[in-house]
């Protein structure tokens, strides 16, 4: 217990402000047991960082080594939290890490690019320039192609020969939007949709998709290095933030992801994008070591 009456006062403020710190990094810690991600990630951690004297061994040794080797491989294939890329992104033809985005020209008439934290592989096709999104999102710009460009994924595919449109990859399913001319979308054994400029849709595999009218200028914001947000929870915002923070940006309260955010990120300045949202929503800003950044 402190005799706050024997402390100077900056002594006494300096006490109450790491015993508020110390409370807010707890409500930090409850937010990220609570996040999916983390929880396989903490998973991961426990099997592969226990003590050795708690590790069931086998009586042979080549059962040992078996195992082990099939573990590695599960390792490569599988990365939680994005901590490094899955065996298929290492071996994707073109890749994007956090925060980077790239363009490519695929053929005269063709240009790819890819937004932060995306792979996509290139598949024989004669008829067709066939692409396989494997994670992030990309944007496609075709104009008076000979044979159509194909997005596909296991949720569905997109194609054009003289349109724009986006392709991103969702837990939920491939989002499409059209920005530019017009774009056929097809769902695992759903009947193929055409988009026109303005218009969206989420094809999963399983029910109709639906088309939804948005504004593309907003969702193509990001290949001018921006986002926009209007009226958005902050909790999407910063889901949607953290795709492209090399750390991580933790909301540490519901009540607080709750509140609208109306407001334009740039992405060359992102690491202002903590003191912004502070502005925008009175929210308590923290820094911490390793990207962390804790909302309050």
């Amino acid at each position: 217990m402190y005799a706050f009456g024997r402390l100077s006062a900056a002594h006494a403020r300096a006490v109450a402000e790491a015993i508020e710190l110390h409370s807010r990094l707890r409500s930090a810690c409850d937010a990220l047991k609570s996040d999916p991600d983390i929880v396989a990630r903490t998973a991961w951690a426990k099997t592969w960082h226990e003590p050795p004297a708690r590790r069931a061994i086998g009586r042979r040794a080549f059962l040992t080594g078996a195992v082990a080797a099939s573990a590695a491989g599960l390792v490569m294939a599988y990365s939680p939290l994005g901590l490094w890329p899955s065996l298929e992104e290492m071996r994707a033809d073109y890749r994007t890490g956090a925060g980077e985005r790239r363009t490519v020209a695929i053929a005269q008439g063709l240009q790819v690019e890819l937004n932060t934290r995306t792979a996509f592989a290139r598949r024989p096709d004669d008829m067709a320039y066939r692409l396989r999104l494997i994670a992030g999102e990309v944007a496609v710009d075709a104009h008076g192609l000979p044979r159509p460009v194909l997005v596909e994924t296991s949720h569905g595919r997109a194609s054009t020969r003289d349109g724009q449109f986006s392709a991103r990859l969702l837990d939920k399913g491939l989002c499409i939007t059209c920005v530019a001319g017009a774009v056929t979308v097809q769902a695992a054994q759903q009947a193929a949709l055409r988009l026109v400029r303005g218009q969206q849709t989420v094809l999963d595999g399983d029910a109709t998709p639906a088309i939804v009218s948005v504004d593309p200028e907003m969702t193509s914001a990001w290949r001018r290095g921006a986002l926009i947000f209007n009226g958005q929870p902050l909790a999407e915002v910063v889901g949607e933030l953290n795709r492209y923070w090399s750390g991580r940006i933790v909301l540490t309260n519901s009540a607080l992801g709750s509140r609208k955010v109306n407001g334009i990120f740039q992405l060359d300045r992102l690491a202002n994008a903590p003191v912004q949202i502070g502005n925008l929503t009175r929210a308590r800003v923290t820094n911490l070591p390793g990207g962390i950044v804790l909302l309050s």
